[in-house]
This record gives C-alpha cells, structure tokens and sequence, in this order.
C-alpha cells in the first residue's frame, strides 16, 4: 500500500535510492572493493550535527576513498532553494566528492541555485503505484513444510529382507564411527530425497495457495559409513509427505530516479524465525 506518514514516504524513497545505487557500483566494471552504503548517517563537525540520507564510500583502493552523498525529499510540492542551500553544506561538512539531490520536482530557484555548486546533480524521483498502472509486479514465496516422514532401514547384507520402520527417538545413529543426532541427520537426508521434487515445483508457475506433495526415495551408504543402533546400515527407504505454502507478496513501493534505475520493494515476510523483505533493482541501461 501507499505509505501514509512522512516519515514512512521519506524512509521509502531512500532505501530505494540506496538499493540502486548498491546494485550500480557493485556491477560497476572495476570496483574491486563493496561499497559501504550507510543511511541516515550523522555526522557531526564543529559540534553542529548533520543527517546525511545515504552516505556511500567507494573504497577504490588504498588511499582512494571517495565519499558521496545523498539527500531525498518524497514530497508532494517542488522541493526550493533553501533545502539546496542545505544540501551544499553538508557536502562541505562531509567532505563528500559529489552529492545527489533527489526529488519529484524542483523550483526553478532550486535549478539556478543547485548550478551555482558544480557537486551537486539534480535527480528526478517518479513514484508508481505498487498496485496497478501499465506494469504490474507479482512476487510469491513458496515455503515448504514436512507433514509426515516414515523412514524404512535395510539392514547391510540382508538383500532386503532384514527392513524395519524406524523411530528416531529411540534411535542411536553413528557416522562414520561418531555419534550424530538421528532426528537432525534424519531432516537433512529428507531434504536430500525432495531436493529435485522440490526444485521442478520451484519451476512451476502456479497460482496462491498449499499443495501437497508426496516423495519416496532411498539413499544408499557404503561399508562403515552409518549404522544405528549399533547395526550397520545399507540403505534408508524415505516416504516424505510436505506441502508448500505458496503465498503472493504485495508491492508497497515502486520508484523510478532518472538516469539510474528502478526499485520495486515488496512487503516483509516471515520466513522461519527471520523476516526478510525483497527488492527488484532495474538500473538504467542507457
């Protein structure tokens, strides 16, 4: 959704800008070092403290870091003289090589003033809505989750027909001679057996919603390499049953700088016990 408060609409645009800018120096041809890409960076001189909205080093090489600033005002009105003014100090304060100034629009007060300091370039900011428009953005998580595992063990040397179901609670496991917890080795090897069911569905377009999914598959160990309680296994037999929670992210912002590129951010998600949150960068080819 479109952000309500000043603070949100200001915090927007610059995680957008610093997105972009991230994305352009590090496929820049030469770099050789990751930028460090700060936002709302204070830095204080001569006791007077100052804000800097994104604050980028380029650390080139030994001796050649370069500072460069950015200010980003998400305002409706044209943004005037006096916050270019500003702007000029700060690069002064910041000892900043160059800054960017972005905005949706300007005064032309603030064009002739922004010219009367050849650090700074005007940028244009475009705000599109996250939600319709000539180009619409869709972005979906597909989260998988075991709902039933039954694991079968052949014993070495039984040709199939020494097989019991086992439970890994009452399960002692060793690898390669050394104890090793069953039930986290057992979620490990489960993962195995799914991996290319589990990809090909990674590769299906398919709409929101849970699908259920059903696996059977073996893994085989050499002389040695596993036993359990205390017998030395060939192969585990896996039924895997998990379903996949597949579930659209919406669009809460979608900014466009001129002559640098695009950000498309979509809402925070929880993943596990993280929250994450995504972004598509478009630089500017041209």
């Amino acid at each position: 959704m479109l952000m309500d408060s000043s603070q949100a609409k200001g915090d927007a645009l610059e995680n957008a800008v610093a997105a972009i800018e991230e994305v352009i120096l590090q496929s820049s041809v030469g770099m050789g070092r990751k930028p460090i890409i700060e936002k709302k960076k204070i830095i204080t001189v001569n006791m007077v403290r100052h804000e800097i909205d994104v604050y980028v080093t380029a650390d080139l090489a030994p001796g050649y870091k370069p500072v460069f600033i950015f200010e980003c005002k998400n305002w409706k009105e044209a943004v005037g003289k006096n916050e270019i003014i500003i702007f000029s100090e700060k690069i002064d304060a910041s000892s900043a090589t160059s800054g960017c100034f972005v905005a949706k629009s300007y005064t032309s007060d603030a064009v002739n003033q922004a010219k009367q300091d050849p650090r700074i370039t005007l940028l244009l900011a475009a705000e599109r809505d996250p939600h319709g428009g000539a180009e619409t953005f869709q972005f979906f998580t597909r989260s998988p989750e075991m709902t039933r595992l039954d694991v079968t063990m052949f014993k070495r040397g039984s040709i199939g027909l020494d097989a019991k179901l086992i439970s890994p609670e009452a399960s002692e496991l060793e690898c390669l001679g050394q104890p090793a917890n069953f039930r986290a080795q057992l979620t490990i090897w489960s993962m195995q057996v799914c991996h290319g069911d589990l990809m090909a569905f990674f590769e299906e377009a398919v709409p929101a919603g849970i699908y259920q999914r059903t696996v059977n598959g073996e893994l085989s160990f050499g002389p040695g390499e596993v036993s359990l309680n205390h017998e030395e296994v060939e192969r585990f037999a896996f039924h895997v049953e998990y379903k996949v929670t597949v579930a659209q992210v919406p669009v809460v912002s979608h900014f466009e700088v001129k002559s640098r590129g695009r950000c498309i951010t979509f809402a925070p998600q929880v993943v596990g016990n993280d929250t994450m949150q995504w972004q598509v960068v478009m630089p500017s080819t041209g």
